[in-house]
């Protein structure tokens, strides 16, 4: 992504979820993420959906403005901007900032497994919207609890994977 190189992620779905801030007219279909081969920073994510009936993208590009992202290092921090254009433009785009840090070390039980993981909070303006829970054997978050973005917290857990 520009000069940086970086590893793709795909995501599928058995049963695509809907997000409940937009209700049942909101429906998730695929993501894929580029992320650093360095740092495993996210840089680019493009999600498909289905809004009111047409498909659409979401796409959200990150830019690190203070620290650089050390998702395997208790006590690091670091802040981004996230920026959020629409196609076709459902409404104009958007820039969130968020400090980041990870907060520690977890076991977690997923679907997929049990990782050893490090715990990461996303917050904005003071106040935790996003929890992350990362795996170096994954490389990349194996549980997420989004609780700033939709109507309800949206809980992701990994089903299943495969590196390649």
């Amino acid at each position: 992504v520009g000069s940086v190189d970086c590893y793709k992620s795909a995501t599928t779905f058995s049963a695509p979820p809907q997000r409940s801030a937009q209700g049942p007219n909101y429906i998730l279909t695929g993501a894929e993420t580029w992320r650093s081969k360095v740092n495993l920073a996210q840089y680019t994510a493009v999600l498909a959906t289905n809004t009111f009936g047409t498909p659409m993208v979401v796409t959200m590009t990150d830019s690190y403005t203070a620290g650089t992202p050390g998702f395997f290092t208790v006590g690091n921090t670091w802040s981004l901007d996230e920026y959020i254009v629409l196609t076709p433009p459902f409404a104009a785009p958007s820039t969130t900032s968020y400090s980041v840090a990870v907060v520690g070390m977890e076991t977690i039980t997923v679907p997929a497994g049990i990782f050893n993981c490090y715990k990461i909070e996303y917050s904005v303006a003071g106040n935790v919207v996003k929890t992350e829970w990362w795996s170096p054997d994954v490389m990349s978050f194996v549980k997420q609890i989004s609780s700033g973005t939709y109507a309800l917290p949206e809980t992701q857990e990994l089903a299943s994977y495969s590196l390649a």
